[in-house]
């Protein structure tokens, strides 16, 4: 198990983006690159027409350090999770500033979250609360299911804001592809889908040393390009598989995005305790 503090973890993740040519690190400033001019895989995901409809929202495509949680190193089940990419949103400590948010939001009671947004046909999404929910049954150990919930102390886990909250303390998050196009919900261009994991998330791995990994969304989970799952719930939205980490096996559960029409959240969440509660004795990383 690897001891070295959040604060190691972040600077070795640093050192990963200088290297690749996004984040230069020469001076005392740390400064995030335009991904479309800098990316050493842009000739590939990007055309000139889609570089130039980002125009002054360039600073929305630029690296981004993965959140790292005050209690990742400590926590006994190490829970990384992994979307898919930030939708019109970039920078170097953009996810770090979603998650403090996001935290205070769900204290507050909040469900869906707009971050302020000013558009009054925006309700908000419940991407987040979903997120925290899902990784506290893989993250926390002191829940219950009772009368078929997710329950912690009495209470169903998706009532339980400062639960969810001090559970995005203990897990770490990142974006699998890292540009955020100018286009619907910024979804990737064609190359970016095989390029990205491959320029940046094997060595994102081998520095954050999870012993779990959430995926969220089947698209993302399609672009790691893993072989069939060890278990499929009843549903066929929350799968198990493996993967190799600093050589050992790890879980891999992928889950339904948690803002895809037609998803139960309830029925993900306690197919999601189900698959813990059963298989968590097997699911302890292996030595190759």
């Amino acid at each position: 198990m690897s001891t070295e503090p959040a604060k190691g973890l972040a600077s070795r993740l640093l050192s990963v983006y200088d290297d690749r040519g996004v984040l230069d690190c020469s001076g005392q400033r740390l400064i995030a690159l335009d991904l479309h001019r800098h990316c050493p895989n842009r000739g590939s995901c990007w055309t000139d027409g889609e570089i130039d409809k980002m125009g002054k929202a360039s600073w929305k495509n630029r690296i981004q350090l993965p959140h790292i949680g005050t209690d990742y190193k400590s926590s006994e089940n190490r829970l990384l999770a992994v979307g898919l990419n930030l939708n019109e949103y970039g920078g170097l400590f953009s996810i770090r500033k979603l998650v403090v948010h996001v935290q205070h939001l769900l204290i507050r009671g909040c469900r869906k979250i707009h971050f302020g947004n000013p558009r009054a046909d925006y309700a908000g999404s419940l991407f987040w609360h979903r997120l925290a929910a899902y990784a506290t049954v893989l993250a926390q150990n002191d829940w219950t299911i009772d009368d078929n919930n997710v329950r912690w102390k009495g209470r169903c886990v998706f009532d339980c804001g400062e639960l969810l909250s001090k559970t995005l303390d203990s897990v770490a998050f990142l974006e699998l592809i890292k540009c955020s196009p100018a286009r619907d919900r910024s979804g990737p261009l064609p190359g970016m889908w095989d390029k990205c994991p491959k320029a940046f998330l094997e060595s994102e791995l081998s520095i954050l040393a999870p012993r779990c990994v959430l995926v969220l969304g089947k698209g993302t989970f399609n672009a790691l390009r893993y072989s069939d799952p060890e278990y499929v719930d009843g549903t066929g939205k929350v799968l198990l598989y493996r993967m190799a980490v600093n050589n050992r096996m790890i879980p891999i559960v992928n889950v339904t995005h948690p803002t895809a029409r037609g998803g139960n959240s309830s029925d993900i969440l306690r197919s999601l305790a189900d698959l813990w509660r059963e298989h968590r004795g097997s699911l302890q990383e292996d030595k190759m």
